[in-house]
């Protein structure tokens, strides 16, 4: 080998120097890299590939990172974060300056949705309605029950059909992308609007200082004369209630209603005060 020209080794290309250096020119491109699940937590490509190589790593035509391998020939490329479903190209340069072709591998999703936004839901709802990740399948709980299930559109709205639930009821909503991560359940309370039914009122006459008669259970019974409060009195776990009162005279109409603890108020009982 003539090493008289070694000042002009500088303007050599790679292949040049390498068959300078070795004696002999390799023209034969390494294996394909084998590159190991990568996910959208990850910030390294790893894998294994001819040892010494350098490794790249692209999104399309966008460079992501390089590195060596080792003399064992594992490799660990830094790159940013990708999105799940971006497709990775992997690919080996010997130092004789041949390109292994590309190994290619999908980013998997391993992040779970964020919770569902749940809009109210009361005693009257026939549907659990909010907003959740584009595309994801939404499912209502009451306990370990499904109660229905559905797929957010590609805006995030969903609404899943329900059978009527009991006010007081806990539902859970949760939602789980198309790579089957689950997020944490987002947990309402169903809500009261139902009002309860009209008190049944027992005779009252002239003499009489209570009101008397059945009700929704544990709601506040209020007796009135117009616009006049007579008195209230809340009714028993069997609807069982009494209200104390002024004696009324002989055709006065008084009027009984009955609010539940979320406020509901019932439609009013009248009846009109006789003689004893």
């Amino acid at each position: 080998m003539d090493y008289d020209n070694a000042d002009d080794i500088d303007n050599n290309t790679e292949n040049d120097l390498y068959a300078i250096i070795t004696g002999f020119e390799d023209n034969v491109a390494p294996n394909k890299p084998t590159v190991n699940k990568v996910d959208n937590n990850d910030i390294v490509v790893t894998g294994k590939a001819e040892a010494n190589s350098t490794i790249t790593v692209k999104a399309g035509s966008n460079q992501l990172g390089t590195a060596k391998t080792s003399s064992k020939g594992t490799y660990s490329v830094t790159i940013k974060k990708q999105a799940a479903g971006v497709t990775l190209s992997v690919f080996a340069k010997d130092a004789a300056g041949n390109t292994s072709a590309a190994s290619t591998t999908k980013v998997v999703d391993v992040i779970a949705p964020t919770k569902p936004i749940v809009n109210k839901v009361d005693n009257n709802d026939k549907v659990v309605t909010g907003k959740a990740e584009a595309n994801s399948t939404v499912t209502v709980k009451r306990g370990s029950t499904v109660l229905g299930t559905a797929k957010a559109n590609s805006s995030g709205n969903y609404s899943v059909p329900i059978a009527v639930q009991s006010a007081g009821t806990k539902l859970t909503a949760t939602a789980k992308d198309a790579a089957g991560n689950v997020s944490v359940a987002t947990t309402v309370t169903v809500v009261d609007v139902i009002a309860p039914s009209k008190p049944k009122v027992n005779k009252v006459d002239d003499n009489d200082l209570k009101v008397t008669g059945k009700a929704e259970a544990n709601s506040t019974v209020t007796v009135k004369v117009g616009s006049k409060v007579l008195g209230t009195a809340k009714a028993n776990s069997n609807g069982n209630f009494t209200v104390k009162i002024k004696a009324q005279k002989k055709g006065i109409t008084i009027a009984v209603t009955a609010k539940d603890a979320a406020g509901n108020t019932s439609q009013a009982t009248t009846l009109k005060v006789v003689r004893h």
